[in-house]
């Protein structure tokens, strides 16, 4: 594949691919092997490849989203994880446990409802039938 444009002219310069420090904060890091490296494989290939951005703002926002999926993948697995045990717990007959660990799933579906991740109705109905469940 041809690069045009800004990719293109620092390839010519000699110059490496610019590093974004958000990427290696959720392990979005590549090995340096070259001037186009960090192209090699994994999500960022995903971001300039799957979405096949025109310009530089449409891939800036192709790996954001991709960061912003990773991040909403952990809240949600999070408030599943918590759900799931309150809810074992309270079919095993243990309600006084169960309601030991409900604050836990609250914070956690809380923080999911403030990311944006879930909606907060559906965070609410969720806290609301678990509650239910351990009356």
């Amino acid at each position: 594949m041809e690069r045009r444009g800004w990719l293109r002219r620092r390839e010519e310069a000699g110059r490496s691919m610019p590093r974004w420090p958000k990427d290696r904060a959720i392990g979005l890091t590549r090995e340096k092997s070259g001037p186009s490296s960090w192209i090699d494989g994994g999500l960022v290939l995903e971001a300039f490849f799957l979405f096949m951005a025109n310009t530089a703002s449409a891939a800036k926002q192709a790996r954001a989203a991709l960061r912003r999926r990773e991040v909403n993948r952990i809240l949600l697995q999070a408030a599943r994880n918590a759900q799931k045990k309150v809810i074992s717990l309270i079919q095993a007959g243990k309600k006084d446990e169960a309601a030991k660990h409900f604050p836990d799933l609250q914070k956690r579906l809380d923080r999911a409802a403030k990311g944006k991740a879930i909606h907060r109705n559906r965070s609410a109905r969720i806290k609301s039938r678990v509650a239910h469940l351990l009356r």
